[in-house]
């Protein structure tokens, strides 16, 4: 109790509402966020389990044995996430976080699936990333790849558009991403047009999938390269017309352009 007096006292000195777990239990999103309103504008909202860790109000579905990272079977292995989207990782994170949805409800930690108890814990938290080891990492570096290059090179956040889309999971609740730059509007799209989540009748496949983005090392190189040659020919154009400004002086330029141009000075 005394940690929880602790944190609402750090809540109250800069006026955000901290509620606990079951505070929010079967309200709708407009009522959430009525009650995350702040009187200078905005909202924030802080929510834990109102215990001694300022626990999760959720069930995170994170088990270390099970979760998938973009190089499952180490450094000299040619399975991993970048070789596409039809790739041995892909298929095994989209049976990850389908079971996380799809699962019968448990409140076991070590089990994937919905939280069992949702005044507990009313979020069921679906990991739809790559997550990160010891040795995945090291392979990372070895392939000179980062996380944010794996999602990238994966295609992974438009794999997600597709599963909302097609209406693959049976519930939705927090859905983590990594990259969000990249497609994240697309996701959020799919996400509040998902029957069930408004009154509005057009829903799910009724409106039409989002177009995503796909970056590619090409596009990008060729981006770079057509900046660079662009930059360069400014640059050599105006070192050519300060020249020609001194040798000739303007009224000279002057004549040049009117000449060129079929005209007479007078």
């Amino acid at each position: 109790l005394l940690a929880i007096d602790a944190i609402q006292s750090v809540y109250d000195n800069v006026n955000v509402p901290y509620v606990g777990c079951g505070d929010v239990y079967e309200l709708t999103v407009g009522e959430v966020m009525e009650m995350a309103a702040l009187s200078s504008g905005g909202l924030a909202l802080a929510l834990d389990g109102h215990d001694q860790y300022a626990s999760f109000c959720g069930k995170s579905n994170w088990i270390e044995s099970q979760v998938v990272t973009c190089y499952p079977y180490g450094m000299n292995s040619t399975v991993r996430c970048t070789n596409g989207r039809g790739s041995v990782p892909m298929q095994m994170l989209k049976e990850y976080i389908l079971v996380s949805a799809n699962n019968e409800a448990t409140d076991d930690s070590g089990t994937l699936g919905p939280p069992a108890d949702l005044e507990a814990h009313p979020f069921n938290e679906m990991q739809a990333l790559w997550q990160i080891s010891a040795k995945s990492a090291a392979t990372g570096l070895a392939h000179l790849s980062s996380l944010l290059e794996d999602n990238r090179r994966s295609h992974v956040n438009a794999e997600m558009v597709d599963m909302i889309w097609d209406g693959e999971f049976s519930q939705i609740s927090l859905f983590a991403i990594d990259n969000v730059h990249l497609n994240g509007n697309a996701i959020l799209s799919v996400l509040r047009n998902t029957c069930g989540q408004s009154d509005i009748e057009a829903c799910g496949k009724d409106v039409a999938k989002p177009k995503m983005t796909y970056l590619h090392y090409g596009s990008i190189g060729a981006w770079l390269l057509a900046t660079a040659i662009g930059s360069l020919v400014l640059w050599r154009g105006s070192v050519e017309w300060r020249k020609r400004i001194q040798e000739r002086g303007v009224a000279g330029l002057g004549e040049d352009l009117m000449e060129g141009c079929g005209g007479v000075m007078t």
